[in-house]
Protein backbone atom coordinates (compact mmCIF):
# COMPACT_ATOMS: atom_id res chain seq x y z
CA UNK A 1 0.00 0.00 0.00
CA UNK A 2 2.83 2.40 0.80
CA UNK A 3 4.30 1.74 -2.66
CA UNK A 4 0.96 2.68 -4.25
CA UNK A 5 0.71 5.93 -2.31
CA UNK A 6 4.31 6.84 -3.18
CA UNK A 7 3.75 6.10 -6.88
CA UNK A 8 0.56 8.18 -6.86
CA UNK A 9 2.60 11.26 -6.01
CA UNK A 10 5.55 10.64 -8.36
CA UNK A 11 4.89 8.06 -11.10
CA UNK A 12 1.39 7.76 -12.59
CA UNK A 13 2.25 4.73 -14.77
CA UNK A 14 3.63 2.80 -11.82
CA UNK A 15 0.63 3.87 -9.73
CA UNK A 16 -1.86 2.32 -12.18
CA UNK A 17 0.30 -0.80 -12.55
CA UNK A 18 0.35 -1.34 -8.77
CA UNK A 19 -3.40 -0.66 -8.46
CA UNK A 20 -4.18 -3.23 -11.18
CA UNK A 21 -1.92 -5.75 -9.48
CA UNK A 22 -3.71 -5.25 -6.18
CA UNK A 23 -7.10 -5.65 -7.84
CA UNK A 24 -6.02 -8.99 -9.33
CA UNK A 25 -4.80 -10.15 -5.93
CA UNK A 26 -8.28 -9.66 -4.47
CA UNK A 27 -7.06 -7.38 -1.66
CA UNK A 28 -9.50 -4.51 -1.18
CA UNK A 29 -8.49 -3.17 2.24
CA UNK A 30 -7.38 0.47 2.14
CA UNK A 31 -4.95 1.50 4.86
CA UNK A 32 -4.14 5.03 3.65
CA UNK A 33 -5.97 7.72 1.68
CA UNK A 34 -4.50 10.90 0.19
CA UNK A 35 -7.01 13.74 -0.33
CA UNK A 36 -5.34 16.88 -1.73
CA UNK A 37 -2.09 16.15 0.06
CA UNK A 38 -3.76 15.31 3.38
CA UNK A 39 -3.07 11.72 4.49
CA UNK A 40 -5.85 9.76 6.23
CA UNK A 41 -4.87 6.50 7.95
CA UNK A 42 -7.33 5.29 10.60
CA UNK A 43 -10.66 3.72 9.67
CA UNK A 44 -12.74 6.71 10.81
CA UNK A 45 -10.23 9.15 9.33
CA UNK A 46 -10.34 7.48 5.92
CA UNK A 47 -14.14 7.68 5.95
CA UNK A 48 -13.88 11.43 6.63
CA UNK A 49 -11.39 11.69 3.77
CA UNK A 50 -13.85 10.08 1.36
CA UNK A 51 -16.58 12.35 2.70
CA UNK A 52 -14.41 15.43 2.10
CA UNK A 53 -13.55 14.34 -1.44
CA UNK A 54 -17.11 13.68 -2.59
CA UNK A 55 -18.51 16.70 -0.76
CA UNK A 56 -16.11 18.90 -2.72
CA UNK A 57 -17.27 17.27 -5.96
CA UNK A 58 -20.90 18.00 -5.03
CA UNK A 59 -20.21 21.68 -4.25
CA UNK A 60 -19.81 24.25 -7.06
CA UNK A 61 -16.52 26.15 -7.00
CA UNK A 62 -16.96 29.85 -6.24
CA UNK A 63 -16.01 31.95 -9.26
CA UNK A 64 -17.17 35.17 -10.86
CA UNK A 65 -16.31 33.90 -14.35
CA UNK A 66 -19.36 33.36 -16.60
CA UNK A 67 -21.76 33.76 -13.67
CA UNK A 68 -24.29 35.47 -15.95
CA UNK A 69 -24.28 32.43 -18.26
CA UNK A 70 -24.79 29.53 -15.88
CA UNK A 71 -26.26 30.90 -12.64
CA UNK A 72 -29.67 31.83 -14.00
CA UNK A 73 -31.76 31.29 -10.91
CA UNK A 74 -34.28 33.85 -12.14
CA UNK A 75 -34.81 31.74 -15.29
CA UNK A 76 -35.34 28.63 -13.19
CA UNK A 77 -37.91 30.39 -10.97
CA UNK A 78 -39.88 31.51 -14.04
CA UNK A 79 -39.65 28.05 -15.63
CA UNK A 80 -40.79 26.39 -12.40
CA UNK A 81 -43.85 28.67 -12.23
CA UNK A 82 -44.72 27.89 -15.87
CA UNK A 83 -44.41 24.15 -15.26
CA UNK A 84 -46.56 24.33 -12.12
CA UNK A 85 -49.29 26.12 -14.05
CA UNK A 86 -49.20 23.44 -16.77
CA UNK A 87 -48.69 20.43 -14.52
CA UNK A 88 -50.93 17.38 -14.70
CA UNK A 89 -50.67 13.97 -12.97
CA UNK A 90 -48.42 11.36 -14.60
CA UNK A 91 -49.76 7.86 -13.93
CA UNK A 92 -47.87 4.61 -14.58
CA UNK A 93 -48.92 1.06 -13.94
CA UNK A 94 -46.51 -1.45 -12.40
CA UNK A 95 -46.56 -3.42 -15.66
CA UNK A 96 -45.54 -0.34 -17.69
CA UNK A 97 -42.63 0.35 -15.32
CA UNK A 98 -41.38 -3.25 -15.59
CA UNK A 99 -41.59 -3.11 -19.40
CA UNK A 100 -39.61 0.15 -19.45
CA UNK A 101 -36.88 -1.30 -17.24
CA UNK A 102 -36.61 -4.31 -19.51
CA UNK A 103 -35.99 -2.09 -22.54
CA UNK A 104 -33.03 -0.20 -21.04
CA UNK A 105 -30.05 -0.18 -23.40
CA UNK A 106 -26.74 -1.00 -21.71
CA UNK A 107 -24.65 -1.40 -24.85
CA UNK A 108 -21.57 0.73 -25.63
CA UNK A 109 -21.27 2.61 -28.92
CA UNK A 110 -18.42 1.90 -31.33
CA UNK A 111 -16.12 4.58 -32.75
CA UNK A 112 -15.12 5.42 -36.32
CA UNK A 113 -12.05 7.70 -36.56
CA UNK A 114 -9.98 9.68 -39.11
CA UNK A 115 -8.29 12.97 -38.12
CA UNK A 116 -9.54 12.55 -34.62
CA UNK A 117 -9.37 13.36 -30.94
CA UNK A 118 -10.94 11.74 -27.89
CA UNK A 119 -12.03 14.20 -25.20
CA UNK A 120 -12.64 13.38 -21.55
CA UNK A 121 -14.26 15.78 -19.07
CA UNK A 122 -12.89 15.80 -15.53
CA UNK A 123 -15.50 14.39 -13.10
CA UNK A 124 -18.05 15.07 -15.84
CA UNK A 125 -21.20 13.76 -14.15
CA UNK A 126 -20.22 15.31 -10.80
CA UNK A 127 -19.94 18.95 -11.89
CA UNK A 128 -23.08 19.48 -13.99
CA UNK A 129 -24.57 22.89 -13.12
CA UNK A 130 -28.17 22.28 -12.01
CA UNK A 131 -29.61 25.64 -13.12
CA UNK A 132 -28.05 25.34 -16.57
CA UNK A 133 -29.19 21.72 -16.93
CA UNK A 134 -32.84 22.37 -16.06
CA UNK A 135 -32.96 25.45 -18.24
CA UNK A 136 -31.73 23.32 -21.16
CA UNK A 137 -34.27 20.64 -20.23
CA UNK A 138 -37.14 23.14 -20.45
CA UNK A 139 -35.89 24.61 -23.75
CA UNK A 140 -35.72 21.09 -25.20
CA UNK A 141 -39.49 20.77 -24.77
CA UNK A 142 -39.77 19.06 -21.38
CA UNK A 143 -42.20 20.99 -19.19
CA UNK A 144 -45.09 20.72 -16.79
CA UNK A 145 -45.18 17.85 -14.32
CA UNK A 146 -42.29 15.97 -15.88
CA UNK A 147 -39.91 18.96 -15.57
CA UNK A 148 -40.95 19.47 -11.95
CA UNK A 149 -40.47 15.77 -11.19
CA UNK A 150 -36.97 15.61 -12.71
CA UNK A 151 -35.88 18.80 -10.96
CA UNK A 152 -37.23 17.56 -7.63
CA UNK A 153 -34.80 14.63 -7.82
CA UNK A 154 -31.90 17.01 -7.12
CA UNK A 155 -33.59 19.68 -4.99
CA UNK A 156 -32.14 19.58 -1.44
CA UNK A 157 -30.82 16.07 -2.15
CA UNK A 158 -28.46 14.59 0.45
CA UNK A 159 -25.93 11.78 0.21
CA UNK A 160 -23.56 9.92 2.51
CA UNK A 161 -20.39 7.88 2.04
CA UNK A 162 -20.45 4.23 3.11
CA UNK A 163 -17.07 2.59 3.54
CA UNK A 164 -15.94 -0.53 5.41
CA UNK A 165 -19.15 -0.76 7.44
CA UNK A 166 -19.18 2.94 8.40
CA UNK A 167 -21.48 5.70 7.12
CA UNK A 168 -20.43 9.35 7.02
CA UNK A 169 -22.47 12.43 7.88
CA UNK A 170 -24.79 13.41 5.01
CA UNK A 171 -23.98 16.42 2.83
CA UNK A 172 -25.93 18.45 0.26
CA UNK A 173 -25.57 17.70 -3.45
CA UNK A 174 -25.39 21.13 -5.09
CA UNK A 175 -24.24 20.06 -8.56
CA UNK A 176 -23.89 16.99 -10.73
CA UNK A 177 -26.08 14.08 -11.80
CA UNK A 178 -26.11 10.78 -9.94
CA UNK A 179 -23.42 8.27 -10.89
CA UNK A 180 -25.19 5.16 -12.17
CA UNK A 181 -28.60 6.87 -12.22
CA UNK A 182 -30.98 5.72 -14.96
CA UNK A 183 -31.60 9.30 -16.12
CA UNK A 184 -28.04 10.54 -15.63
CA UNK A 185 -26.69 9.62 -19.05
CA UNK A 186 -29.67 11.16 -20.85
CA UNK A 187 -29.49 14.34 -18.76
CA UNK A 188 -25.75 14.69 -19.39
CA UNK A 189 -26.23 14.21 -23.14
CA UNK A 190 -28.78 17.03 -23.05
CA UNK A 191 -26.32 19.13 -21.05
CA UNK A 192 -23.57 18.88 -23.71
CA UNK A 193 -25.83 18.75 -26.76
CA UNK A 194 -25.46 22.50 -27.39
CA UNK A 195 -21.77 22.15 -28.20
CA UNK A 196 -22.49 19.25 -30.56
CA UNK A 197 -25.03 21.47 -32.33
CA UNK A 198 -22.40 24.23 -32.56
CA UNK A 199 -19.99 21.87 -34.29
CA UNK A 200 -22.61 20.71 -36.79
CA UNK A 201 -24.08 24.17 -37.43
CA UNK A 202 -20.58 25.50 -38.21
CA UNK A 203 -19.96 22.64 -40.64
CA UNK A 204 -17.02 21.30 -38.62
CA UNK A 205 -16.18 17.62 -38.93
CA UNK A 206 -16.83 14.67 -41.21
CA UNK A 207 -19.97 13.83 -43.17
CA UNK A 208 -21.05 10.55 -44.70
CA UNK A 209 -23.16 11.79 -47.58
CA UNK A 210 -25.38 14.42 -45.99
CA UNK A 211 -25.26 12.75 -42.55
CA UNK A 212 -23.15 14.59 -39.97
CA UNK A 213 -20.79 12.31 -38.04
CA UNK A 214 -18.13 14.76 -36.87
CA UNK A 215 -18.73 14.32 -33.15
CA UNK A 216 -19.95 10.82 -32.20
CA UNK A 217 -20.72 11.00 -28.50
CA UNK A 218 -21.69 8.62 -25.72
CA UNK A 219 -22.48 10.55 -22.53
CA UNK A 220 -19.21 12.22 -21.44
CA UNK A 221 -17.08 10.52 -24.13
CA UNK A 222 -16.76 12.82 -27.16
CA UNK A 223 -14.87 11.80 -30.28
CA UNK A 224 -14.04 14.51 -32.82
CA UNK A 225 -13.63 13.38 -36.45
CA UNK A 226 -12.26 16.08 -38.78
CA UNK A 227 -11.19 16.50 -42.40
CA UNK A 228 -7.83 18.04 -41.53
CA UNK A 229 -5.57 18.78 -38.55
CA UNK A 230 -6.51 22.49 -38.73
CA UNK A 231 -10.23 21.73 -38.62
CA UNK A 232 -9.66 19.34 -35.74
CA UNK A 233 -7.97 22.09 -33.72
CA UNK A 234 -10.94 24.41 -34.34
CA UNK A 235 -13.28 21.67 -33.10
CA UNK A 236 -11.18 21.12 -29.97
CA UNK A 237 -11.19 24.88 -29.26
CA UNK A 238 -14.98 24.99 -29.70
CA UNK A 239 -15.48 22.24 -27.12
CA UNK A 240 -12.95 23.85 -24.77
CA UNK A 241 -14.73 27.23 -24.92
CA UNK A 242 -18.05 25.53 -24.18
CA UNK A 243 -16.55 23.73 -21.17
CA UNK A 244 -15.40 27.08 -19.77
CA UNK A 245 -18.91 28.52 -20.17
CA UNK A 246 -20.43 25.53 -18.39
CA UNK A 247 -17.77 25.43 -15.64
CA UNK A 248 -16.31 22.00 -16.28
CA UNK A 249 -12.76 21.07 -17.23
CA UNK A 250 -11.40 18.86 -20.00
CA UNK A 251 -8.97 16.31 -18.59
CA UNK A 252 -5.63 17.03 -20.32
CA UNK A 253 -4.07 13.69 -19.37
CA UNK A 254 -7.03 11.67 -20.71
CA UNK A 255 -7.98 13.79 -23.73
CA UNK A 256 -5.84 12.71 -26.66
CA UNK A 257 -5.29 13.64 -30.28
CA UNK A 258 -4.61 10.38 -32.09
CA UNK A 259 -2.07 10.17 -34.89
CA UNK A 260 -3.13 8.71 -38.20
CA UNK A 261 -0.94 5.78 -39.16
CA UNK A 262 0.57 5.76 -42.63
CA UNK A 263 -0.45 2.93 -44.91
Amino acid sequence: MQAIMTAQRSDSKMFHKLVNAQRKSGKTILSELNVQGEIHTSKDDILQGWNKHFKQLATPQTSNENVEYTDREFDIDVIEEICKNNASPIIFTEEEICQAIGKLNTQKSSRYLRHHALLDAKSAFDVVNHNSLYRKLFLSGVGGTLWLLIRQLSTNALTSIKWDGLTSEPFLIQQGVRQGGILSTELYKLYVNDVLDQLEDNGLGKYIGDIYCGAPTCADDIALVANSPTELQVMISTVENYSKHEKYVLQPTKSVRLKKQRQ
